[in-house]
């Protein structure tokens, strides 16, 4: 299967490149950023070898065209679109929804554009378009615009705080210390279940799609956590 990784260089995206690169059935992952990681030349060949690194200085492309969006990608069918993209309110509101908002419907339109089946996005446990904190707010928006768009099958992941990471998200720390219960995931077991989600979609033999029904669903912090304890 050929994906590609948004925020490949977040620590959920490094984690998810990881599982992805380890994975036979991903051929390719195509990676949109603006510097790779040095730890991916010391990748095993049979790793770094999937990687096709586009380097850019913004996200731009995804509001472009669909010939000119190809012509960036290339012609090769896409699977699934993973956005691992994450930006903190502390680079100011601005920088946080084009990031969290607009970057997040793009992607979701691109998408549309090319015929990519699959799209997963990493939102947050608790986002309402009525919430106090400006980060939980933004989510919830682009969640609403999300499951607008007719790809065919949609998964946004809601996980509670996630532990291991380096500067968490101010919302999501704020949850966690409002309350003593508000669940928790590894950076790793995130990243694994995302890429777990995605296998589910498609056909062990020939990559097609193998759900009838498109859906576009919710995935809470217990769905992930229970995908990759039942991994076999």
């Amino acid at each position: 299967m050929i994906s590609i990784v948004l925020g490949s260089t977040g620590a959920v995206g490094r984690e998810l490149i990881q599982f992805l690169t380890s994975s036979p059935r991903y051929t390719k992952i195509i990676l949109p950023l603006r510097n790779p990681l040095p730890d991916w030349e010391k990748m095993p060949e049979n790793q770094k070898s999937k990687l096709k690194i586009l380097k850019m200085e913004n996200f731009d492309f995804l509001k472009k065209s669909k010939e000119e969006i190809i012509e960036i990608l290339g012609e090769e069918k896409i699977n699934s679109f993973f956005n691992c993209l994450g930006s903190v309110t502390a680079k100011g509101e601005e920088e946080l929804r084009r990031i969290d908002k607009e970057y997040a419907i793009n992607s979701a339109e691109l998408c549309e554009k090319l015929s990519i089946d699959h799209y997963s996005i990493i939102s947050a446990r608790g986002c309402s378009t009525n919430s106090c904190i400006l980060y939980m707010r933004v989510k919830a928006e682009a969640e609403e615009e999300i499951l607008k768009t007719n790809v065919k099958y949609i998964d946004i992941f809601q996980p509670g705080l996630i532990k291991n990471r380096a500067n968490a998200r101010c919302g999501e720390s704020l949850m966690g210390c409002l309350c003593c219960c508000y669940p928790s995931i590894h950076v790793k077991s995130l990243a694994k279940g995302i890429m777990l989600f995605d296998l589910n979609v498609f056909d062990r033999e020939n990559e097609e799609s193998i759900i009838k029904d498109s859906y576009k669903r919710r995935v809470s912090n217990d769905e992930i956590l229970n995908i990759v304890k039942n991994e076999k």
